[in-house]
Order: structure tokens, then C-alpha cells, then sequence
């Protein structure tokens, strides 16, 4: 497990401290973890908060794009995107909401070497 400690208190936990990633769903041998969107800081392991490659998902590659599952750089948002008004009702003047728009992915540019 990896502990995340702010001024001696645990404020976030990746992992069971207790067990072993080899014997769970969780497991990123050779791969990422990554947390979701609008998850963060959670003192106990949410498991169902990360996207996984599984085991082996940057074996051979020397490069990010080459993996066989590519970490997602540079996407991760703490805040959930909300939804977006679609339209003023007449009748009472307030705004509707439909599912919000998909969260659009930075550009990332590479440092130079």
C-alpha cells in the first residue's frame, strides 16, 4: 500500500495495508493505476476510485504511446464535470440539465529533452 501522510495524519491510501495487490482485482505489475475523475483523498483504499491497466500494460514498450494500455497523462480532474444548462423553461424560468459533456483531454506537450 502507499500512505499519502499530511502533518503526521493519513489523508490518502492507494492499496490494502493489510494485503498483498498479487492476490487482488487491483493488480498493476508492470502497469499504472490511476485515480477517477471527481475521487481524491481517501484514507481508507476505494478500490472502484482508479482505472487499472492490469498486469503487464507497459511490457515492452519505450514509450508511452507504444503500450499496450497508455497511461493517461495529464487527465485527471478532482472535480466532477456538472451538468450543463440546456435550456431556460418559460414557466418558471429555470435551467434544465442533460448529462454533462464528456471532460475534454488536454493537449499534452512533452518538455524539451
Amino acid at each position: 500500500a502507499i500512505e499519502l501522510y499530511f502533518q503526521g495524519n493519513i489523508v490518502d491510501v492507494f492499496g490494502d495495508v493489510d494485503g498483498v495487490s498479487s492476490e487482488q482485482g487491483w493488480d498493476y505489475l508492470d502497469g499504472w493505476a490511476y485515480r477517477k475523475h471527481g475521487t481524491g483523498l481517501d484514507r481508507t483504499f476505494v478500490v472502484d476510485n482508479f482505472l487499472y491497466s492490469g498486469k503487464n500494460g507497459l511490457d515492452d514498450a519505450t514509450v508511452n504511446e507504444d503500450a499496450t494500455y497508455p497511461y493517461p497523462l495529464g487527465t485527471y480532474n478532482e472535480i466532477p464535470p456538472s451538468p450543463v444548462p440546456t435550456h431556460l423553461p418559460t414557466s418558471t424560468n429555470q435551467p434544465t440539465t442533460e448529462t454533462p459533456y464528456p471532460t475534454p483531454r488536454p493537449t499534452i506537450v512533452p518538455s524539451p529533452p
